[in-house]
């Protein structure tokens, strides 16, 4: 058997010996990830929206960097999340910044993992910061970015010349040396992921929406605690692997909470 799906079946066992399957396989359940950071604040007042260790501007800042190297980074989960889901959608919606709820355990322990700690924005702040020290750093990563630039000169998006100097990436970055201490900090203040089981009134599902394209369930009001049914501990030793998510797929097209919410956002 492969490694990586003998891996991705032995953290769904794990999932599952943590979950009770009667909430596992409930379809009036929605599921939310996240971790020891944020329990005190859902054990006081629910689950909150435009809730973010960081703010907009903070984002804008890093994004600035990158804008002007005409750079997307080397990780796929840095710039090329912060910018266009982070702080292009996230941050940018007239409703604020609303929780994401899971149709699935499985989906929810992606962000209840060691690997999402702080968040998505979080994540992808941390990947920006490594790629940024990494282009100073590292010679070779320079001049891959400049042959990237030069490959079809017919298509030349910038001249050379016009790049901002090490001088000036390197005084820019260390202006960003709190926000980066931050991103680590809170990185390192993982402890353990948490999985919260919710079960939402579906007669009160008006600021909630449903959105294509794997996104999930964003709910732009809050959880209040009564709503929240259960909460699970998942070790900090587990580790995501990526699979087919079947309890994802048929909580959209059998009766119950998601399918609700989808067919009240079609409506909308």
């Amino acid at each position: 058997m492969d490694d990586r799906i003998e891996n991705a079946n032995s953290q769904m066992e794990i999932i599952k010996s943590i979950v009770p399957e009667s909430l596992f396989n409930d379809p009036w359940l929605l599921f939310h990830g996240t971790s020891n950071l944020n329990k005190q604040g859902i054990d006081d007042n629910g689950l909150q929206p435009n809730q973010s260790f960081f703010k907009k501007e903070e984002l804008e800042k890093v994004v600035a960097i990158f804008d002007k190297l005409h750079w997307c980074g080397e990780h796929q989960g840095g710039f090329a999340v912060l910018k266009p889901f982070s702080l292009g959608h996230d941050f940018n919606q007239e409703e604020g910044k609303p929780i994401y709820l899971a149709e699935s355990v499985l989906r929810a322990s992606l962000y209840a993992s060691k690997e999402f700690s702080g968040g998505e924005v979080c994540r992808a702040l941390y990947y920006c910061f490594q790629d940024l020290r990494n282009y100073i750093a590292n010679e070779n990563t320079r001049e891959m970015h400049h042959k990237q630039l030069n490959y079809d000169p017919a298509h030349l998006r910038v001249p050379l010349d016009s790049l901002p100097t090490l001088e000036w990436l390197i005084k820019a970055v260390e202006e960003l040396e709190y926000l980066e201490s931050r991103v680590k900090n809170v990185r390192n203040n993982y402890e353990h992921g948490l999985i919260y089981a919710i079960r939402l009134n579906p007669k009160n599902i008006s600021n909630v929406e449903y959105k294509r394209g794997g996104m999930g369930i964003k709910c732009f009001r809050a959880v209040n605690k009564c709503e929240i049914v259960d909460i699970f501990e998942i070790p900090a030793t587990y580790e995501h692997e990526s699979q087919e998510d079947l309890q994802r797929r048929r909580a959209r097209l059998m009766d119950g909470i998601v399918s609700t919410i989808r067919v009240a956002s079609e409506i909308e």
